[in-house]
């Protein structure tokens, strides 16, 4: 798979989980709210917060493709992060972006928001039907957790998916 595909696949599965965080905003918070209120108030949620610290995601900052001078700001504790994940949401819509740098933003956050509301809703609904490969555990309650998505899609030390590592910077095998 070349390092397009990848791209748009990465994409298309993060618009994907976007879409399962407005629902699920949507279910919590009440769906008269407008979208960006509802990222207000997730972001405000302490529930969300400590699933994103919990699901190891990594402090960064991503500047609007936009207008440059605004950025939003991931923590280790998880403030900042419903407005953070937005933002590249957002950026996925409105160009003017670095692809290659963009294939290990959008890979780093798929993976972090997925454990995030994998931890989330595990906290908020009962247990339906085992896996066999609930091999983790959710760090907020120590059961078995189905959220692997992080070892499936590990990178290499350079923070590149495996399966991308052969392509240089300048996008040529």
């Amino acid at each position: 798979m070349d390092l397009w595909q990848s791209f748009f696949r990465l994409q298309a599965a993060y618009l994907l989980l976007w879409s399962i965080v407005e629902r699920y905003t949507a279910l919590r918070f009440g769906r008269r709210l407008q979208p960006m209120q509802r990222v207000t108030q997730l972001g405000r949620d302490g529930a969300f917060r400590a699933a994103v610290a919990a699901s190891g995601a990594v402090s960064g900052e991503v500047v609007d493709s936009r207008d440059p001078a605004q950025h939003a700001r991931l923590t280790d504790d998880g403030r900042g992060a419903a407005e953070y994940f937005y933002q590249i949401r957002s950026n996925l819509s409105h160009r003017g972006k670095s692809a290659f740098q963009d294939v290990q933003l959008v890979h780093k956050v798929v993976t972090e928001l997925h454990g995030a509301m994998i931890i989330l809703l595990a906290s908020q609904m009962p247990r339906q039907n085992a896996d066999p490969w609930l091999q983790e555990r959710n760090p907020l309650n120590g059961r078995a957790a189905a959220w692997a998505i992080s070892e499936s899609t590990r990178a290499d030390p350079a923070g590149i998916p495996i399966g991308w590592s052969h392509i240089g910077p300048d996008h040529s095998r």
